[in-house]
């Protein structure tokens, strides 16, 4: 068992080529999506003033919406629509507004202060409203205002439409930049498809020592190669149509089932389930209880804040639980990888034998804290990173960080 195979034991060398894979399994992209032909439904809502929704145009984009089933108490002139700017100056006129205390925006609208980043203002009425043409290119948001909030609550439904026109006058409907998110997913998803050949290629031709955690990996490999397949078909029909049509739910599936099986993934090598021992222990199996349910949440929350315009109820909620969620998985799956690094320590002081699993578990450990840093670096610096930079150095990032 314990033959040596080009300069490996018969359990090194499965472990150095599983590190290699297991390196490229965690690549992962869970990407928000800014298509944009979008309803939202609106029913006795008493914000003073939200978002509904943020696309970047193009110089010559196009904005226009579609209001109707507007429903108030009693009829005002005090509610409406406002595209803005989306830069540092927007932001604080929306912060200096945001108050019951403070002057209404919409009141506000005309003022010279105001103006410069007020792009277009439409009242809550029943009808059609735009289109607006774009003069420059820049990051948009579009806001609904109700200054009688809490004494005049609004119930509309909204019909968003925004794109930009490239040269041979196509309508785009995602923002800028994501024009050819499509070819870029779809080129990686060949990349995938050989990465998934290789792997099964390996595991098959070695059998004799091929675990039950290497065949799991297999078939993780598989569900990443068909979720970034049909992440470029949905961005294709996002693109070209504005919606993804039935194709985002084969997109949610595939990735909900390879969100969860990535994380069990590293929490099965963490323990060292299948390489070192044939069965879990009872912390293990505390910590994978708890995982799973996670993810699961993890995920149904992506679903709700890819699916769901911004000025849905609820969203900021399910965004801000998206990303508690996922730090919380990142999190949970160290303990099996410190409590076995333990283990070994302990069994390598009164065992010679075990200090040769010490030295092997070196390599994970490393391993371990490539992955570490990875996860950290998409859910928290690249987010960061994302909405702190402006227009023209925009950070495409995840909503989550979601695509895990």
């Amino acid at each position: 068992y314990q033959r040596r195979v080009r300069g490996f034991s018969r359990t090194e060398m499965p472990a150095k080529r599983m590190i290699g894979l297991c390196l490229m399994l965690l690549s992962l992209s869970l990407v928000p999506t800014s298509a944009k032909i979008a309803k939202l439904s609106v029913d006795q809502d008493s914000r003073r003033l939200f978002a509904i929704e943020s696309f970047s145009f193009y110089a010559g984009g196009v904005h226009q919406m579609e209001v109707s089933n507007v429903g108030l108490k009693k009829p005002t002139e005090n509610a409406g629509f406002l595209l803005m700017r989306q830069n540092q100056a927007a932001l604080d006129v929306i912060d200096e507004s945001s108050s019951d205390s403070s002057a209404c925006l919409w009141k506000l609208r005309d003022a010279p202060h105001n103006k410069e980043q007020i792009l277009a203002s439409y009242p809550l009425q029943d009808g059609p409203m735009g289109p607006t043409t774009l003069k420059e290119d820049g990051e948009c948001r579009v806001y609904f205002v109700n200054c009688r909030n809490s004494q005049n609550p609004v119930s509309f439904d909204v019909d968003l439409v925004q794109y930009n026109v490239d040269a041979s006058g196509n309508r785009n409907y995602v923002s800028a930049g994501e024009e050819h998110l499509d070819m870029v997913f779809g080129f990686m998803s060949v990349l995938w498809l050989v990465c998934a050949v290789v792997w099964i290629k390996q595991v098959l031709g070695n059998r004799g020592y091929a675990k039950a955690i290497h065949h799991m990996m297999s078939a993780l490999v598989c569900l990443k190669l068909l979720s970034v397949f049909f992440q470029a078909v949905k961005f294709h029909l996002m693109n070209t149509d504005g919606t993804a049509h039935a194709w985002a739910n084969v997109y949610y599936a595939f990735t909900f089932m390879k969100g969860i099986l990535m994380f069990t993934v590293i929490l099965l090598i963490g323990t060292g389930w299948s390489l070192f021992k044939p069965f879990l222990t009872e912390k293990d199996k505390r910590i994978v209880a708890v995982v799973i349910p996670l993810q699961i949440c993890t995920n149904v929350a992506y679903i709700y804040v890819d699916e769901n315009m911004r000025g849905s109820p609820g969203w900021l909620t399910w965004r801000d639980l998206l990303h508690l969620l996922d730090i919380a998985c990142c999190c949970a799956i160290l303990f099996p990888i410190v409590w076995s690094i333990k283990q070994l320590r302990e069994a390598a002081a009164t065992d010679d034998q075990a200090q040769r699993d010490v030295e092997r578990l070196r390599l994970f450990r490393q391993f371990y804290i490539m992955v570490v840093a990875y996860i950290y670096f998409t859910r928290i610096v690249v987010y960061l990173m994302g909405a702190t930079l402006p227009y023209g150095c925009l950070l495409y990032t995840s909503p989550s960080p979601r695509d895990s």
